[in-house]
């Protein structure tokens, strides 16, 4: 069922789409990071068709379905515990890789900082999405509330279109001094 929220996630999905495009283009005279940042908004248009058509509350439903089936549904409980541990220690990760990518284009502008800050957004994307498949029952409580996934999603999508605006910005001869990670 198509929602305003899901409509607002793929107008935003839009925007980085657009805005990896923009980076792409910058990039095509240094030839770095044009074929990341066209990958970048492939995955952004893949994200948006998931969200317009709600594909992981159908993906939720039908794996629910699967699992009462087989008379496993109701041995989930043990498993989620070590999936949420998991999902938790990812996404510590991906922070801490977007804290050390945020202050490394702090310091020096750098273009693989900025591809960092993306890379750890889209990366956070894929964590978000494993979350609302799996239906971990105290993290749907809290996004049930505080529609907390849609604010996190839209901050993902941002850490995206910001470092594809700010290396789109840079200009070329910019995207060629920065030779390492």
């Amino acid at each position: 069922m198509i929602t305003l929220l899901s409509v607002t996630a793929g107008l935003v999905h839009g925007l980085t789409i657009v805005a990896c495009l923009y980076a792409s283009r910058k990039a095509v005279p240094s030839h770095r990071f044009v074929a990341f940042w066209l990958v970048g908004a492939l995955f952004f248009v893949a994200l948006a068709g998931l969200e317009l058509f709600d594909f992981p509350q159908h993906l939720r439903m039908f794996l629910k379905l699967m699992a009462k089936a087989s008379g496993h549904y109701d041995e989930r409980r043990p498993l989620q515990v070590d999936l949420l541990l998991a999902l938790a220690l990812v996404s510590v990760c991906l922070a801490l890789l977007g804290v050390y990518a945020a202050m490394r284009v702090r310091r020096r502008h750098s273009a693989s900082g900025l591809v960092a800050i993306a890379v750890a957004g889209a990366l956070g994307h894929l964590v978000l999405l494993a979350v609302r498949i799996v239906s971990l029952h105290a993290v749907d409580q809290i996004f049930a509330v505080t529609r907390a996934n849609w604010i996190l999603f839209a901050g993902m999508s941002t850490m995206v279109t910001y470092a594809a605006v700010r290396f789109a910005l840079r200009g070329p001869q910019s995207n060629l001094a920065d030779s390492h990670f």
